[in-house]
């Protein structure tokens, strides 16, 4: 019977919804789409956020406690993983891939386990760096790879507290030419520790799109700090990225 119930834990779970609820889905999906043409193209993001946060938590709200954790932690490391995994992929083809990779991802259920759950791929293991705990993916070799710390915002606003300290200061002057950004992301790229990942060379790559947007310093801190800590990192995720450096402000203060 045991064995029974780990090969059921282990398998991929599937929709339990009924013809009814399958329905009522697919209108609850219609109705957004029908609204998306009504809001102005900037307000998109902003209201997919909102609508995602507020579906997940209620929810979640609805959902047993020993399961929440699981079911947070396996959807993040899907996301967390997809930049990389469609940074190999055409840019025609990306939507297709993200559609597919999205509607393809299965939760594992860890009914009944009592230690920290694993993930669907991989092996997932607890490590410390930095005096911080991260979740490491132990690969073939021995060797580990970085996904991401249990503290986010707390490594954020450490890095961002030191980029803020010490990045050079710069004027839109100093941006007009590309050996001039080369010069300045170089400066950057010696103060900035390496990222958890390895990949340096991403990282470069994104302080040259930057300096390119003509970003501000105080900006690139926020960005190359939440890149260290594994977050989103895009300039459009800024204002989510302030607000987690308030609050981890209002943690580490209590």
């Amino acid at each position: 019977m045991a064995g029974k119930r780990v090969k059921s834990q282990q398998r991929g779970l599937r929709s339990t919804l009924n013809e009814e609820e399958r329905h009522e889905l697919g209108a609850l999906i219609s109705a957004v789409e029908r609204l998306l043409p009504e809001i102005r193209p900037r307000l998109e993001p902003v209201f997919i956020r909102t609508l995602f946060a507020k579906l997940v938590s209620t929810g979640l709200e609805r959902m047993n406690h020993s399961r929440r954790m699981p079911y947070l932690e396996q959807w993040r490391h899907l996301l967390s993983t997809l930049p990389d995994r469609l940074a190999a992929v055409s840019d025609d083809q990306r939507p297709a891939a993200l559609i597919r990779m999205v509607e393809q991802f299965q939760l594992v259920s860890m009914q009944g386990k009592r230690k920290t759950p694993g993930f669907p791929e991989g092996n997932i293991r607890y490590q410390d760096r930095d005096g911080e705990r991260w979740f490491v993916r132990v690969l073939a070799d021995g060797s580990v790879e970085y996904l991401w710390p249990r503290n986010a915002p707390r490594i954020l606003k450490r890095h961002v507290d030191r980029l803020l300290r010490e990045l050079p200061h710069w004027k839109s002057t100093d941006l007009e030419t590309a050996q001039q950004r080369d010069e300045i992301r170089r400066i950057i790229l010696q103060i900035v520790p390496d990222p958890p990942s390895g990949k340096k060379e991403v990282l470069s790559r994104k302080v040259k799109a930057w300096l390119g947007e003509r970003l501000q310093r105080s900006q690139l801190a926020y960005l190359i700090g939440a890149h260290c800590a594994s977050m989103n990192d895009s300039p459009e995720n800024l204002p989510q990225i302030y607000e987690a450096v308030r609050l981890a402000d209002g943690w580490l203060a209590k």
